[in-house]
């Protein structure tokens, strides 16, 4: 048997082996480089979160939709009594739990020798945040009110 191209060639397996690793070529050297292209950016300091200003009509139309089925899915017309006394009991909660926390603070600061500020103002920030959260609340009130 004498090894030559002709004989590789006429070897089915060969063939599928060689045109398996054309195609391949060709598409990372044509499809890949596309792909690539589409998400390149001109100017390189583009973000990514960024849109074409085109889509903004379908954007929005599909944000509607979806705010449209979680209002829905509230029941509110059904449920307003709830949502709104949960939104209050969330708020008190808030409230005394902020104002059972201030004792505890306090003797923090008291016996401070200032080593440990790093926790009081982080006990601080978390409080904050609740109370930051008492806003979110505020406002969602308005917004089942409105509804």
């Amino acid at each position: 048997m004498e090894l030559s191209i002709e004989n590789y060639m006429k070897n089915p397996l060969v063939l599928y082996f060689l045109g398996a690793i054309l195609i391949l070529l060709i598409y990372i050297v044509f499809i890949k480089k596309k792909m690539r292209e589409a998400f390149d950016n001109d100017d390189g300091n583009a973000k990514e979160d960024t849109v074409e200003v085109q889509d903004s009509e379908t954007i929005g139309t599909d944000l509607k939709t979806k705010a449209t089925k979680i209002e829905d899915g509230l029941h509110l017309d059904k449920y307003r009594s709830q949502m709104e006394n949960l939104i209050i009991d969330m708020n008190d909660w808030i409230s005394a739990k902020t104002a059972a926390a201030i004792p505890g603070i306090a003797k923090k600061i008291n016996e401070s020798d200032g080593s440990d500020i790093g926790e009081i103002v982080g006990l601080m920030r978390k409080y904050n945040e609740m109370d930051n959260y008492k806003k979110t609340l505020n406002t969602t009130m308005k917004y089942i009110d409105g509804k």
